[in-house]
């Protein structure tokens, strides 16, 4: 046999295996019915660190034991170290001396297990970023993916590849690797039905690609007489400073306590002329009698206090500690602060709320009668949070028992570093993962006899897997999260709401397209049916299979007021 047919061999074999892998995890999750995630399956045979990342996530979410983590884990350092070993091998250039097989087997093994350390915490920050749709977390996961790839995608194809620093083509090959694999997720996650099967196939034949590029330039590249030790200095050190500005971000923007806080007079009882708006600000927000920006004087205004109001009806000054109550309190609190506006002014009432802000109007409306409230805008609202789940910390069992232990160790680490009190365990938490199904499909469907208004901000749409997104008014915003109230635009949009003005709406074709590049890069959603204490095994899935979710009946789903049947 010639050295060009061992060449042509080798690079049908591996254009075969790269685009068949991915071939048969989409063709598997669009027979299943869950096309949501199928922009994952491009990253099944991608050149390191990729191929880890997409097995640590779906090791992450799907296991209900420690017996059963433990085996995934297993079970994907043996898939990868063989899956690398035989890709390598196969795309080895022949007129190059080859490592012998053992030396290949073991170095993939151990980058293998190398990546899976390294990766677990920022699968651990995109699995919150699938608990709460928290955009900033989604791409605060993807950023030390990639810096890691410019250093680690030679793994394992030559032993000792650490001891030397990466050359310029392979930080290069690294970054293509990304955004082929983004254009990947984009391509099948925006096919209709069955053509995101052959798409899958076309990104895998980039992975071939990619695979061969790699290879060669790794296995012929002269190393340097004297090995630099940059690479295991930027593994070292990569994860240590972005794992210290991730736990910024866990704990967002919380400051210290303001000291004599609960001495202050925030503010006084609001005027009674004037169209009638409650504002509810997001998590880890504080209130200290600030005034609204520059809005219509036709509007007033009075904020929603996490702690509850004055026996005259103004609102408490609060903490950031106090956004992390359970939902039920923190809605009966709107309930009571709702009622004494209207009884105050005989006005009927609006709602404006952002972020957290808007869980809390969602679990007021659907717990609580409601015939003051005739708009309600939400700014930033998350959609198809809960698309995972963890256990109580007391529980021995359970979907995502170690995910959810991660999880507690990184907020833990978070609370070190920022002083904050956020916790995975923290009510306003437990209570969104206990109300799962109502939150991850009713976020944004329409309530009786009240308008409703969506502010949408374009990068939130990276935490939103593809599918049917809303069944109320919409305006997507080029913003970021929890930004929607900055800018005169945007304020000009939210007072034509609150006064019940016009407002027109456009197709979200922005957000469309970020919902398909992000869907690879975000954690596989858990079924609802997965986890009893959810009763939602009759329920439409729309976080899954892209359906409405406002269809969903959840009168039988226990509410956050303790089993008392929701309203619709």
């Amino acid at each position: 046999m010639t050295e060009r047919q061992r060449r042509r061999i080798g690079a049908i074999a591996v254009m075969l295996l790269a685009a068949g892998l991915p071939v048969a995890e989409a063709g598997l999750l669009t027979w299943a019915g869950v096309p949501s995630i199928a922009g994952i399956a491009p990253q099944v045979t991608a050149p390191p660190p990729f191929g880890v990342y997409h097995d640590l996530r779906w090791v992450f979410v799907f296991h209900d034991s420690w017996a059963a983590f433990g085996g995934e884990l297993v079970a994907l350092v043996v898939f990868r170290t063989l899956l690398n070993t035989v890709l390598v091998t196969l795309a080895w250039p022949p007129d190059t001396a080859r490592p012998p097989l053992r030396r290949l087997l073991t170095s993939n093994a151990l980058c293998v297990l190398l990546l899976v350390v390294l990766l677990s915490p920022w699968v651990t920050i995109a699995a919150m970023g699938a608990a709460t749709s928290l955009s900033w977390l989604v791409f605060s996961s993807m950023l030390p993916l990639v810096l890691l790839a410019l250093v680690v995608n030679r793994g394992g194809i030559v032993p000792g590849w650490w001891r030397y620093p990466p050359s310029p083509i392979t930080v290069g090959i690294a970054l293509l690797t990304f955004l082929s694999l983004t254009a990947g997720s984009t391509a099948v996650s925006a096919a209709p039905g069955g053509w995101r099967v052959p798409a899958a196939g076309v990104s895998g034949l980039v992975n071939a690609g990619l695979w061969a590029w790699l290879v060669r330039t790794v296995a012929q590249r002269r190393r340097p007489v004297v090995p630099a030790f940059v690479t295991p200095l930027a593994i070292a050190l990569i994860p240590a400073l972005i794992l210290g500005a991730g736990s910024q971000i866990i704990g967002l923007q919380q400051g210290p306590p303001q000291p004599g806080i609960d001495k202050i007079r925030a503010d006084r009882l609001s005027p009674l002329h004037g169209r009638q708006v409650i504002y509810l600000q997001g998590y880890d927000s504080a209130y200290t009698g600030t005034r609204m920006p520059d809005y219509p004087p036709s509007l007033t205004f009075t904020y929603y206090s996490y702690r509850g109001q004055y026996h005259d009806g103004a609102p408490l000054p609060y903490r950031p500690k106090a956004t992390h109550q359970s939902l039920k309190v923190l809605a009966d609190r709107l309930a009571r602060q709702i009622d004494t506006i209207h009884r105050r002014t005989g006005r009927e009432v609006a709602i404006l709320a952002q972020s957290e802000g808007t869980f809390i109007a969602r679990t007021y409306l659907r717990e609580h009668p409601h015939p003051h409230v005739d708009t309600v805008v939400l700014l930033s609202p998350l959609v198809r949070p809960a698309r995972i789940h963890y256990p109580p910390r007391a529980a021995d069992s359970g979907w995502g028992i170690a995910l959810g232990w991660e999880m507690r160790m990184l907020t833990a680490l978070s609370r070190l570093r920022t002083g904050s009190t956020v916790s995975a365990d923290e009510p306003f938490v437990r209570s969104v993962m206990r109300e799962g199904p109502f939150f991850r499909d009713r976020m944004l469907c329409p309530v009786p006899h009240t308008r409703m208004l969506a502010l949408l901000s374009t990068a939130d749409a990276a935490a939103v897997p593809p599918g049917h997104l809303t069944d109320v008014k919409a305006i997507e915003v080029q913003a970021l999260h929890g930004s929607l109230n900055a800018k005169r635009d945007d304020r000009h949009k939210i007072a034509d709401a609150l006064l019940g003005r016009p407002v027109d709406s456009a197709r979200l074709t922005t957000y469309r397209i970020v919902q398909w590049a992000a869907a690879g890069w975000q954690v596989p959603p858990l079924p609802l049916s997965f986890v009893p204490a959810w009763h939602a095994e009759d329920t439409p899935d729309a976080a899954l299979d892209g359906t409405d979710g406002c269809k969903a009946d959840f009168s039988r789903t226990p509410s956050a007021s303790g089993g008392k049947p929701g309203h619709h």
